[in-house]
């Protein structure tokens, strides 16, 4: 029988931010989106009503969930460092994000899904285009709170971040504050986002954390 040569790939290497000190070696485990693909469904005329009430559900349990994880976080983060997630409580009580979701479910006829991802697509394009560097890094919270609200409605929990009991490198295209305090050191190594900056909330949470991080790491999941 031949003696078969093991061929090793070639080294790669992507530089990023790095936003939270270490070194972590491991296994990378890419993070899928549900909003990636998401089912698009037209909704009949007499079922809209249950669609929207569908969506008010969801943003009561992700009210819910978020205040949960604020009073998690006060140990690693401090009452003032913990009040990151008001952000996100206050996309929950913007009534022109809701309106808009509600709208798009009426005048689409499209399920509840689809309307806050496009709602919330929308709202983050317009806070891109501003100026102010604060407002453009709250584009990571308002698209956190979105998919938190799409898995409410699908009925999930979360993301997978790594195999059960392995410890691994997650890599995604962003993580949301939210996503990040659920990581855990336990089986979660480091993390490393294609989006992000120094001063992303993503990066306040992972240095809180102590999880080695690094952001703008440009067609990571690809790689």
């Amino acid at each position: 029988m031949p003696h078969r040569r093991k061929v090793e790939a070639p080294e790669r290497s992507l530089q990023g931010t790095g936003v939270s000190r270490g070194v972590a070696i491991g296994p990378a485990v890419v993070m899928a989106r549900e909003e990636e693909d998401l089912p698009v469904r037209e909704v009949a005329s007499e079922q809209v009503g249950l669609e929207i009430t569908r969506f008010e559900r969801a943003l009561i349990e992700t009210r819910r969930q978020l205040r949960d994880i604020q009073r998690n976080m006060v140990h690693a983060l401090g009452k003032g460092g913990a009040r990151i997630f008001d952000m996100h409580q206050m996309v929950l009580e913007d009534g022109l994000f809701i309106d808009r979701v509600i709208r798009k479910i009426r005048e689409s006829r499209r399920n509840a899904e689809s309307a806050v991802r496009d709602a919330a697509e929308e709202y983050a394009q317009a806070l891109s285009a501003v100026q102010d560097q604060y407002l453009r890094e709250r584009v990571a919270d308002i698209r956190d709170v979105a998919r938190r609200v799409i898995r409410n409605l699908l009925g999930k929990q979360g993301p997978a971040l790594s195999p059960q009991g392995a410890k691994a490198i997650v890599v995604a295209s962003d993580l949301g504050p939210s996503e990040t305090a659920m990581l855990r050191k336990d089986n979660v190594l480091a993390f490393v986002t294609e989006g992000g900056s120094s001063l992303s909330h993503t990066a306040i949470m992972a240095r809180a954390l102590e999880i080695p991080a690094v952001v703008g790491l440009h067609e990571a999941t690809a790689q």
